[in-house]
């Protein structure tokens, strides 16, 4: 595909401007396996660790384990307690790709307007951002950061992604989405008539499951956006 004609970029983050599956998904999974497994009479916490992998990657993390104590009949206090030890505020120390910065340095350089919209628990995505060292790019104050929950919100990006196309002042087809889920951004974006770039430097990667979810581009870095958009 010939280089898109861009003047604006959404990005996601988990797993996209850094390895979250490694730093921070597998061992929250461990933490909350071991609260359902406790709960949970003929549940182990490896059974446990492995249904929240593979439920989550069609529901998301959360709705994960609300599915998981459903199915075992666990009492609304165990649920709170996994979902309250998986979504601990208290983000560790974790580091984006090693080129993240230096790609975002280079976009803003380049005057465009970068955006971005992230999914989880509000207060725990602001934490990551700080740790990431993040908020010279994207911040609340500024105008370009959307928070997207979709416990409260549902599982769709799209009205986010919306609002970042507002914000730039852009039409969908001069905006590039870069995310490594095509069930969420790559799929939101490419239904809003964006250009789709799909990141898969995590070691977990979600494949196309419907014409709609292939990407325009994928890359194995972020270092190769400035190869498709400069």
């Amino acid at each position: 595909m010939s280089r898109p004609a861009t003047d604006g970029v959404i990005f996601d983050l988990d797993d996209t401007l850094f390895d979250c599956s490694g730093q921070l998904t597998a061992p929250a999974r461990r933490r909350a396996a071991a609260v359902l497994a406790r709960e949970a009479a003929t549940l182990s916490e490896a059974e446990a660790f492995r249904l929240q992998t593979e439920w989550s990657a069609k529901t998301g993390s959360t709705e994960a384990i609300r599915e998981i104590a459903r199915v075992h009949a666990l009492s609304e206090a165990a649920l709170n307690e996994a979902l309250a030890i998986y979504n601990t505020p208290d983000v560790p120390r974790i580091i984006p790709f090693p080129d993240a910065i230096s790609t975002l340095e280079a976009l803003k350089a380049a005057e465009l307007p970068l955006t971005l919209v992230t999914s989880g628990v509000p207060d725990r995505q602001l934490a990551k951002i700080d740790r990431l060292g993040m908020r010279p790019f994207f911040s609340t104050n500024s105008g370009n950061l959307y928070l997207h929950d979709p416990s409260a919100e549902g599982p769709s990006k799209a009205p986010y992604l919306r609002q970042a196309a507002g914000w730039m002042a852009l039409p969908h087809d001069r905006i590039a989405v870069v995310g490594d889920k095509p069930e969420s951004e790559i799929e939101a974006g490419n239904r809003l008539g964006m250009t789709t770039i799909l990141m898969k430097a995590a070691d977990v990667v979600s494949l196309p499951r419907a014409p709609d979810q292939t990407p325009d581009f994928e890359i194995d870095c972020l270092g190769d956006l400035t190869e498709i958009l400069l």
